[in-house]
């Protein structure tokens, strides 16, 4: 059996109905808000970025900025490589020194003769 139909829930109820406008106002008044955010906010972050970039870098000049920072890099490896090179020879050099300081004491020892 089917309940009978109820012909007072098929009548439009004033206060349902200007409820159910004012949902829909509501959501249309969001939905262009988010629209005009989705269209301002590319240009918004944008502009900062660009703000930011001029104030992060000396004169905004980002490419000058990366070429200072290659040339300090370059000089880093440079130091590096000179005292690598130096600690390099000062051993060869040290390690001569020694031995020939060794072979010449051994010399004047031989000159000298066996202890008396």
């Amino acid at each position: 059996m089917t309940p009978p139909l109820n012909e007072d829930r098929r009548s439009n109820d004033p206060i349902l109905m200007t409820l159910i406008q004012q949902i829909h106002d509501s959501q249309m008044a969001l939905d262009k808000k988010l629209s005009e955010h989705m269209i301002s906010e590319p240009v918004e972050i944008g502009e900062k970025i660009a703000g930011l970039m001029q104030a992060a870098f000396p004169e905004g000049d980002p490419e000058g900025h990366r070429r200072h920072h290659e040339l300090v890099i370059a000089q880093a490896e440079e130091k590096a490589e000179f005292w690598k090179a130096m600690r390099k020879e000062i051993g060869k050099w040290g390690l001569i020194g020694v031995l020939s300081f060794i072979v010449v004491a051994i010399w004047h020892s031989f000159l000298q003769g066996p202890p008396k």
